[in-house]
């Protein structure tokens, strides 16, 4: 799900933090793409009206700080 979509639909961030019981700076610093966890909520919250879109995540994998290696070329 698209950043702009959820707020085209709520009008703001704030009413996304809001609905979702998250602060407004978490809001701000996703990036284009809501996060899978939150639009499969957002998804369920407006009762479909905003649709859950599984090929925006089909590749990704999660990031966890302790995943985090460096390559040869990092270091």
């Amino acid at each position: 799900m698209k950043k702009i979509e959820a707020v085209r639909f709520f009008g703001s961030q704030r009413k996304i933090a809001k609905e979702l019981g998250v602060s407004e700076q978490a809001v701000s610093l996703w990036g284009a793409v809501i996060p899978e966890k939150n639009a499969l909520r957002l998804h369920q919250i407006t009762n479909g009206k905003l649709m859950y879109d599984e090929s925006l995540y089909r590749n990704s994998e999660p990031h966890h700080a302790g995943n985090y290696r460096q390559t040869e070329g990092q270091r």
